[in-house]
C-alpha cells in the first residue's frame, strides 16, 4: 500500500524537449540541476527504472497515476515535514513537480538509489539559546559578551563531521566544537527519515573546569533526540520543553 500524502500543488516546468528518449543518466541530470538552486537540506533519491503506471495516493484518497514513462525521484527535505516527487518524462524531459506534507514518502524509499544528498555533514552552527516551547522565549547562555574568554562567536559552536586532533575510524559519525575554554568531541548516530539524533558519546576538556553555562550546554548536547531545520536554523530538542537554536555558520 502507497502511504498517503497531502497534496500541495503539482505545476508543470518543461525544462527541454530531447528527440530521443531520455536516459537514466539524462534523467538524473535532469532532476540534479532541478534541485540545484535549492538551499534547503535534503536528500534526492531515485527509481532503479522507468516507472510507468507509478501512483501517489494523497492525504485525502486522491491517487495520481502515471499513464506515461517516466524516471521518478523523490526529494527527502531534512528536517521538516514535508517533500516532493521530481517525475521526468522518458520521451520529453519535462518534469512534473508534486510537493508533500506530513506523510510523505513512499513506503520503499529505503530501496531507491541514493543519488545526491546535502546533509548535516561538513556544517557548522553557532548557538543562539535556548528555547522555551510554551512560550517561544529565546534564552542565551552565558557569557553573552566578549571577554578574557575570548571572542564570543568564537564560544558555543558545533561542527558535524569536523576533522578530529585524534585518529578516528571513517566509520564514525564525529560531532566536535566549544563550550566556552573547552572544547568537545562526540559520536552521534542520525535518522534523516524520522529527524532522530542521539549522543553515543561526549567528551570534553576542562580548562579550570567548566565556566558561566558550559557545563548545562554539554548537558543538553548529551541529552538531544530530535532536530528540525528550518531557514538555515538547526534546532536540537533536548525535552519536550526546550531545544537549543542555532545558526549555520562557516565550518
Amino acid at each position: 500500500m502507497k502511504k498517503p500524502i497531502f497534496l500541495l500543488f503539482v505545476p508543470l516546468v518543461s525544462l527541454f524537449s530531447l528527440s530521443a528518449q531520455v536516459t537514466q543518466e539524462q534523467a538524473d541530470q535532469i532532476a540534479i540541476e532541478r534541485m540545484s538552486n535549492d538551499a534547503s537540506f535534503y536528500i534526492l533519491y531515485a527509481k532503479a527504472d522507468v516507472q510507468t503506471g507509478f501512483e501517489i495516493t494523497t492525504f485525502f484518497g486522491e491517487t495520481i497515476e502515471l499513464e506515461y514513462p517516466a524516471w521518478v525521484y523523490y526529494v527527502n527535505f531534512i528536517g521538516t515535514t514535508h517533500g516532493k516527487y521530481l517525475i521526468v518524462k522518458e520521451n520529453t524531459g519535462n518534469v512534473l513537480e508534486v510537493n508533500t506534507k506530513n506523510d510523505a514518502g513512499p513506503d520503499d524509499w529505503e530501496d531507491w538509489r541514493l543519488l545526491l544528498e546535502f546533509t548535516l555533514k561538513d556544517t557548522g552552527w553557532k548557538l543562539e539559546g535556548v528555547v522555551d516551547l510554551e512560550t517561544g522565549i529565546l534564552t542565551p547562555l552565558e557569557p553573552t559578551e566578549s571577554g578574557w574568554w575570548g571572542n564570543i562567536n568564537n564560544i558555543y559552536k558545533l561542527i558535524f563531521n569536523n576533522t578530529t586532533p585524534i585518529q578516528l575510524p571513517d566509520t564514525l559519525s564525529i560531532l566536535s566544537g566549544r563550550g566556552v575554554l573547552n572544547i568537545f568531541l562526540a559520536e552521534y548516530e542520525i535518522d534523516y527519515s524520522k529527524n532522530n539524533i542521539h549522543i553515543l558519546w561526549l567528551v570534553s576538556t576542562a580548562v579550570g573546569e567548566f565556566n558561566f553555562d558550559e557545563d548545562l550546554y554539554f548537558e543538553y548536547l548529551r541529552n538531544i533526540y530530535y532536530f528540525s531545520i528550518q531557514d538555515n536554523k538547526l534546532m536540537l530538542y533536548f525535552n519536550e520543553l526546550n531545544y537549543l537554536l542555532f545558526k549555520l555558520i562557516e565550518s
